[in-house]
């Protein structure tokens, strides 16, 4: 038998599930504390409260609303800083309210203060996880830095370390994920005819990024 890490209910070893956090130590669930139906990576309920507790302490902000805190702020039994228009902490909320049937509830479901917490607890979720997310040209992660900044696309809104995306259109018109068409303004229109690869630009051609548009049409 093993504790569920969550619940801490005993289950048998067969019927436990580990959850897909990218650090060393994963979570023991039970089949019934799973999240589901949200925009997440993650459906393990521990990743959500550490992911939001990070970011919380991270950023400075409220533990109720995850705005930026003012200097009027208090906090909570736990320790959880919280502004001057809160009272609630969405983390001990959100831990205190995961009973009962409340797994196997779709969001719809649930009343609207639940409604609220897990709404607030998934930006904060949604907002690690787009951190964490790899560069999809060096597969390093996605920190921001001073020596290696991060820039999004404009038109397909993919994001890559600018140093890496750079040099990938040197040699490449097109993002490396969705392969949307990229060229210069002053360059001609480029058509791809049937049975032909999109043309590689010479280097000189597209030098950054930043004055670069889609290309129109396809034939």
């Amino acid at each position: 038998m093993v504790s569920c890490y969550w619940c801490h209910k005993q289950t048998l070893t067969n019927e436990m599930t580990y959850c897909k956090s990218e650090d060393d130590g994963k979570h023991h669930l039970c089949s019934s504390c799973h999240l589901s139906g949200h925009a997440c990576q993650s459906s393990c309920p521990l990743c959500w409260h550490d992911m939001a507790q990070y970011l919380i302490i991270r950023d400075r902000l409220c533990a109720g609303c995850i705005k930026p805190i003012d200097k009027k702020k208090t906090f909570d039994e736990k320790e959880h800083p919280l502004c001057s228009q809160c009272q609630k902490c969405i983390l001990c909320s959100f831990r205190e309210q995961t009973k009962k049937d409340f797994f196997s509830l779709s969001y719809r479901e649930h009343e609207p203060q639940i409604q609220n917490i897990l709404y607030l607890m998934q930006v904060c979720v949604q907002r690690v996880e787009v951190e964490r997310e790899p560069c999809s040209i060096c597969i390093e992660p996605l920190n921001e830095n001073g020596d290696n900044p991060v820039k999004t696309l404009d038109k397909c809104q993919h994001r890559f370390h600018t140093k890496c995306i750079e040099k990938w259109f040197k040699e490449k018109p097109c993002c490396p994920c969705c392969r949307h068409v990229y060229q210069n303004h002053d360059e001609p229109k480029y058509k791809r005819s049937r049975g032909d690869h999109v043309p590689v630009f010479p280097p000189h051609t597209i030098n950054r990024y930043e004055s670069i548009t889609p290309m129109d049409t396809y034939s």
